[in-house]
């Protein structure tokens, strides 16, 4: 019985087209997702039983353990590997020599490869590298890379999000493997002998459940739960036959053979009975379960005997020198205290070596759970380590409960500098949590502590430094340069690189948007460096922030491009989601600057549906999802602004790269309301600000202009388009913007100008897809009386429920129907890129995740 060769046969043929274009060296990546049982290793099978002759099939798989070991799937293709990138996998050698390896077995021009790595979202970190790596250089190869994963496994803050958002679209096939429909059921009931009645609702259309309720024994009517029926027909096997299936379904990875015949002494022909029962198969020297349900199905009815057979699991394990991270896996189920506390520090460390920072914050966690086991100095270290862990993959919370407990030993011990120590760290997490108040308090208490304790010492140093920080972040930037300054004597009398990296980032940043802003771009380019060097890599994150910030406010957008490239796949190598997002925001700013709406509203949205933000993230997302969708005339976007701006809570810190009164201003401006836009702008006149001050000033002049208020004489030192615009002189204004890249306040200038210059700013601005603005100026050119305008934007979407467009409803009606981007294209008689465009500009309209996202909200309303 083959569920595959039902509804199946057209992502068959997808992959073996993709296969075929191999011998023309049109190398590729085929994305297979599908929930668990949907056929997705079948799929491949069938795939590999088909492949012509003189063609290389490579594989491996991720597997569920609570910290994988670095370079995971590729353990299982050793044996076909050439020796020295077998070498370096065998001994978890992540370095540009084992990329550099990998790539040139997928361009050997002797014979094509297809190479396989299932089950990603499981993935280490370093598979994770390796995947984004060749990803983005596979189609200049003689290889197809076929990856499996499940969406249910992987959330909005996963880092296989990163590796497939950064894949060829062009050369990248989705495949998503839908449950098999009723009739297909009733098809395989009926190749059976069985009858259906019942079976499609009781199966949900899952292949692998459909097989198993049929493979059951028939009569007293179809089992209540496919679990049920797949311990029905185990419990139909001789005992020793069940025993060595329950062994198996302990280990989420391969069983070896020799570990099963240790621990549990089967013999030969029990084994035999077993791979012939159908649940159980052999891969090479070892075993595994048919499936992942059926192993997990299986080792959770054990109950308490599960944590016997873990622990002798456990003893032959650790006597064969397997992994620490299986090891810890088998301790921790079978209950062996000691062993978790021994090994799961060591294992954390290993794993954060291979910047598996995720996995390493578990298994510190796992440590942490057994205090009584702990000496309050070792506690306190253990803490220490997963707070840091926590803080890099930005769960603040957990960071900041763990400094806390750190704190908690230090003060039994009566440590006072290293409770200074920690109280410097959680002054730090306090800004991230949006407590900026509560940092500066504890940064106080630390630098009073360690004022006596260890005056002048290296945690003085870096607690001013804390504070600094902090002061900047409070856009205070002279205070925050004067408590630098006050560490900056003690470090350099030492060779403390931490320190220094610390002090020129603080120091760097403290300059920006100021007149010493040159100076504090080298300080943290300087900042970058040392970090980097030293291996400092939260510092050198904090430096990419910084230096992104720095370009995305002086309109230098080819030079953010390049820092936030660069500076998230830094940070996406090391699993520092924190500096990641913050990277990802000014990236989307950045975009948005520079004309790419669509792609920065859809990055927004997609920032936002992430469960891990720090809450200053959580809190200055809405407001710039909010106003690109106020920009982009989306239904319901004029009321939503005004009720986030009416909240009566400003954020808190306020951010120094992007304004919140300026938007606020624009959004009056863009709903109508010109007097409420007046106010505002009087209000922030008044208001000077410690950073960017004369370009604010020289902004808020440009708006009492744009609403018919009076401007006094304009400082020389504004930008000169705003000084162009002030003068009257809208086409030089114009041309200024162009010349930075920034085709909206183009649009806008030219919106100020004469008949032939508002109807060009008409026209860019529907190019932009700024309906407001567009709006906007349409109706101020018609009451000027001018005729001949070109149609409004979205005549039909006025009337559509959801704001579409007829193009936009055709390319909705194909992504429900399950059409690829070179379907949809070869339908609507369309380029593939326009067809992506399209899809991209539905996703953000309807705020949606991704296209499947798309039709669920679609549906929905």
């Amino acid at each position: 019985m083959h569920p595959l060769l039902l509804e199946r046969e057209k992502a068959l043929q997808v992959l073996r087209d993709q296969v075929d274009r191999l011998a023309q060296e049109e190398g590729g990546c085929a994305l297979v997702e599908g929930d668990a049982g949907l056929g997705k290793t079948s799929l491949l099978r069938a795939l590999r039983a088909r492949l012509p002759a003189g063609l290389d099939w490579l594989s491996g798989a991720c597997e569920p353990l609570l910290a994988p070991p670095p370079l995971a799937p590729w353990l299982d293709m050793l044996p076909a590997l050439p020796p020295r990138l077998a070498g370096a996998v065998r001994a978890a050698r992540v370095d540009a020599s084992l990329f550099a390896d990998l790539l040139s077995l997928l361009q050997r021009p002797t014979r094509p490869l297809v190479l396989v790595v299932e089950d990603v979202h499981w993935a280490d970190s370093a598979t994770l590298d390796l995947l984004r790596f060749i990803g983005r250089r596979v189609a200049g190869t003689r290889a197809l890379l076929v990856l499996t994963w499940r969406e249910s496994e992987v959330g909005p803050a996963h880092p296989l999000r990163g590796v497939l958002a950064g894949l060829d679209p062009a050369t990248t096939q989705r495949l998503r493997l839908d449950p098999l429909s009723a009739d297909a059921v009733g098809e395989l009931a009926r190749l059976a002998g069985r009858d259906a009645t019942g079976l499609h609702a009781a199966s949900g259309g899952n292949p692998f459940y459909v097989t198993q309720l049929l493979s059951a024994p028939p009569g007293g009517g179809l089992p209540a739960q496919v679990r049920d029926a797949l311990l029905t027909r185990v419990a139909r096997l001789p005992a020793p036959v069940r025993e060595v299936l329950e062994a198996v379904s302990l280990s989420p990875v391969a069983l070896e053979l020799d570990t099963l015949q240790a621990a549990f002494s089967p013999d030969p022909d029990t084994l035999q009975a077993a791979l012939r029962s159908g649940l159980l198969r052999q891969e090479g020297d070892a075993l595994r379960l048919e499936h992942e349900l059926a192993r997990s199905a299986l080792a959770e009815s054990l109950g308490t005997r599960a944590a016997s057979m873990h622990a002798a699991l456990f003893d032959v394990l650790e006597q064969q020198g397997a992994s620490l991270s299986r090891l810890v896996h088998h301790a921790e189920a079978a209950g062996l205290t000691a062993a978790v506390v021994r090994l799961a520090p060591l294992a954390a460390a290993q794993a954060a070596a291979a910047r598996a920072h995720r996995q390493a914050a578990s298994l510190y966690a796992l440590a942490l759970r057994h205090p009584e086991r702990l000496a309050p100095v070792a506690e306190a270290a253990l803490a220490e380590a997963h707070a840091d862990e926590c803080l890099l993959v930005n769960a603040i919370d957990e960071a900041m409960a763990s400094r806390a407990r750190a704190l908690e030993c230090h003060l039994a011990q009566g440590d006072v500098v290293a409770q200074g120590r920690q109280l410097r760290v959680m002054a730090r997490i306090e800004w991230l949590r949006g407590r900026p108040e509560a940092g500066v308090h504890l940064a106080t208490e630390a630098i009073a502590g360690l004022a006596e304790a260890d005056p002048g010492g290296r945690e003085w140093a870096m607690a001013c430094l804390t504070m600094g920080q902090l002061q900047l972040l409070a856009d205070d930037p002279m205070r925050a340069v004067d408590w630098v300054d006050r560490a900056l004597p003690r470090l350099r009398a030492g060779s403390d690189r931490e320190a220094e990296a610390y002090a020129l980032n603080t120091a760097g940043a403290a300059r920006l948007g100021t007149e010493h802003e040159a100076e504090g771009v080298a300080m943290l380019e300087r900042a970058l460096a040392v970090a980097q060097e030293a291996g400092h890599e939260e510092i050198a994150a904090r430096a990419w922030t910084n230096l992104a910030a720095a370009a995305l406010v002086q309109c230098r957008l080819g030079d953010l491009d390049r820092l936030a490239a660069a500076g998230i796949a830094y940070c996406r190598a090391r699993d520092l989601e924190l500096f990641a997002i913050h990277l990802e925001m000014r990236q989307a700013l950045g975009w948005v600057a520079s004309g790419r709406w669509v792609d920065g509203a859809v990055a927004l949205d997609a920032l936002a549906t992430r469960a891990d933000l720090n809450p200053v993230q959580r809190e200055q997302l809405p407001w710039l999802r909010g106003f690109m969708a106020l920009r982009l005339g989306r239904p319901g976007a004029v009321a939503a602004w005004r009720a986030l701006a009416e909240q009566g809570r400003p954020l808190n810190p306020v951010p120094w790269y992007f304004d919140p009164t300026l938007m606020r201003i624009e959004a009056a401006w863009l709903s109508g309301n010109d007097g409420l836009a007046r106010e505002l702008t009087d209000q922030a006149i008044a208001e000077p600000l410690p950073r960017r001050d004369g370009w604010r000033r020289a902004e808020l002049a440009l708006w009492r202009h744009r609403l018919g208020q009076s401007v006094g004489e304009p400082d020389p030192r504004w930008p000169e388009p705003i000084r162009h615009m002030l003068a009257g002189r809208a086409a030089a204004a114009a041309a200024g913007w162009a010349a930075l890249g920034l085709p909206y306040a183009q649009a806008l200038a030219l919106a100020g100008g004469d008949e032939a210059e508002r109807r060009d700013a008409l026209r860019r601005l529907h190019a932009l897809g700024a309906v407001a603005a567009e709006r906007r100026v349409r109706a101020s050119l018609r009451a000027a009386g001018l005729t001949g305008l070109p149609r409004g934007p979205y005549a039909h979407a006025q009337r559509d429920a959801l704001g579409l467009t007829p193009r936009q409803r055709e390319v909705l009606q194909a992504l429900s129907e399950g059409l690829s981007n070179r379907a949809i294209a070869l339908r609507l008689h369309r380029s593939e890129r326009t067809v992506e465009q399209h899809v991209a500009a539905l996703i953000a309209k309807l705020g949606a995740r991704d296209r499947h996202d798309a039709v669920r909200r679609a549906a929905e309303n």
